[in-house]
């Protein structure tokens, strides 16, 4: 959170989901690429792989399909 709250880069959008829903993060990243698209701008994609405070893992596989 700190790093989105931080950053500097040009256009400063940020988009977030809830652990493990992969249906947002899906949403989010199609929402982001029509917006580069349109800006020439870039994605970054910045999660944690395990979350420590539910002690899970985050289903990346899920989202490679």
């Amino acid at each position: 959170m700190d790093g989105i709250w931080l950053h500097k880069a040009a256009g400063g959008m940020s988009f977030m989901f809830h652990h493990n829903d992969i249906e947002k993060c899906e949403l989010m990243l199609e929402r982001a690429t029509k917006l580069v698209s349109q800006s020439g701008g870039g994605i970054l994609l910045v999660t944690e792989g395990v979350f420590g405070m539910a002690a899970t893992l985050a289903n990346w596989m899920k989202l490679l399909h």
